[in-house]
Order: C-alpha cells, then structure tokens, then sequence
C-alpha cells in the first residue's frame, strides 16, 4: 500500500479506537477561555495547567504500558494492536501515531487562535507595575491604558488574544515533541516506567518550587521562569516558532528510526 494511503488509515483507524478522545481534546481550551473575561489577569493567561495532561496522554497514546499497574504482554491498548505487526511500515505507525497525539492535543489552541482573529485587541491586567513596564517593553504595539483609573497597571495589547493563543499552542506543541522524544528514548530501558514519570514530575511540579529555592529566587527575580519564557515569546516570536519546528521535525525523524528498532 501507498505509504500516504497507509498514513491515513492508520490515522483513521485510531480515532475510530479512541473516539472519546476528540471531546477530551476541548479540555486543553480551558486557559483560553479567561481572555474572552473583562481585564484578565497576566497570570491566568500564561499558566497552563493543561501541559500536565499532554504528557499524561501522551504516554496513553504512545506507551501506554507506562500506566499499567503490573507487567503486561506487548499490547497498546483501545484495539489498536495492529499497530505492532511486521506487516506495516514501522515509520508510517510511528507517524501515525504522532499525527493522532498531535491533533488531540493541538486541535483546541489552533481553534482559538483562529477565533481570536476576529477580535483580538485585549486589556490585560498585570499583578504589578514592574511586570507592567516588562510588558510594554516586551510585547510589540503593547500601550498603557490610562483611562481606567480602578486599573492603573493595565496593559492593552492590539493582538493580545491571537499572542495569548499562539503561546498556549507553542507550548502545548513544545511539550509534547518532548513527550514523544523522552518515550521513546526510555522506551528501552528496564526501569523505564520510573524514570518517565519521575522525569515527567520534576519537570511538571518543579516550578512550583522554584520560588524556595534561593540561587533560583535570585535568578529570576521578581518574575516566574514562565513569564519570563513568555516575554521572550512576544518579544521574538518568528524565532521560536522556527526554533520549535525544526527541533519537533528533527525529533519525529529520531523518533520513527527509534521505533522502527524497537522490539515489542
């Protein structure tokens, strides 16, 4: 069979085995919603708790014998073990697999970011006036607002929605490039279950301690890592959105030569 004609069944295929997965998929457009809110806050834009479950569903689609309580024959689960047989190309499953994976993690912010075209000026309120000011100086047309006294740090950035909505699918789309590279570089190894979600914990709830911890305090100052990440985004977006295509392409490249090697 054509390797295209392959793609696609394969990809119709899971979403035939996972259809629940396609509502789930509107969970990750939960953040979004506070920028359709009268002033939201800086911080309820940036943070993202939905990053935790692309890994959580990552590993559901890609190995989901990392969420198995005890040790289990070679099976992926929800009727898709075709998907193992020599009789397919082992590139065009590694592929399809991570089309499937993209699609249900991606679907929600790239819709927002298409209905954010429609109005996407948005007075956003900054938590202080030093973060006020890195925002002016960071997000390109960003002017202070001066005629609503009751806010006297707010911010309005002329395409505020569709920045706010390219941000949250950067990330979404960041973090599961580095699910699917850290699966498949693990997959292999005997303890692989422990390290994924031991790796995947730290990087997921590390944050949360940095503020206690001094040399990090220091580093950052008065701002997270995130918002930090985030100015940097705004301020330089072409860059990073070049950046993590290249680097998603080169790791769907390693990723398929990994799967092809791999023994279930």
């Amino acid at each position: 069979m054509n390797p295209t004609k392959q793609l696609w069944a394969l990809v119709k295929g899971q979403f035939a085995a996972y259809p629940g997965f396609l509502v789930i998929s509107l969970i990750f457009c939960f953040p979004l919603i506070w920028m359709h809110g009268p002033h939201p806050s800086l911080d309820l834009l940036i943070a993202s708790p939905n990053l935790f479950l692309v890994g959580i569903y990552g590993c559901l689609m890609l190995a989901p014998e990392f969420l198995a309580m005890a040790p289990q024959g070679p099976s992926l689960g929800y009727g898709t073990d075709y998907l193992l047989t020599r009789a397919l190309n082992r590139n065009v499953v590694a592929r399809a697999r991570t089309a499937f994976f993209l699609f249900i993690v991606l679907i929600g912010p790239a819709a927002m970011l298409l209905i954010a075209q429609q109005s996407p000026g948005l007075n956003v309120a900054p938590y202080s006036r030093e973060v006020g000011l890195l925002c002016l100086s960071h997000i390109p047309g960003s002017s202070a607002v001066t005629t609503m006294p009751d806010f006297p740090n707010l911010v309005f950035v002329p395409n505020g929605k569709v920045l706010f909505a390219a941000w949250h699918l950067w990330s979404m789309l960041a973090v599961a490039a580095a699910v699917q590279i850290l699966i498949y570089a693990i997959h292999r190894f005997k303890y692989r279950r422990f390290v994924f979600w031991l790796v995947f914990s730290v990087l997921a709830f590390g944050p949360l301690a940095a503020p206690y911890i001094p040399p990090l305090t220091r580093t950052l100052g008065a701002m997270s890592f995130g918002k930090q990440v985030f100015l940097s985004f705004a301020a330089n977006q072409p860059l990073y959105w070049l950046l993590i295509l290249v680097a998603a392409f080169a790791g769907q490249l390693w990723c398929e030569w990994r799967f092809s090697r791999l023994e279930y």
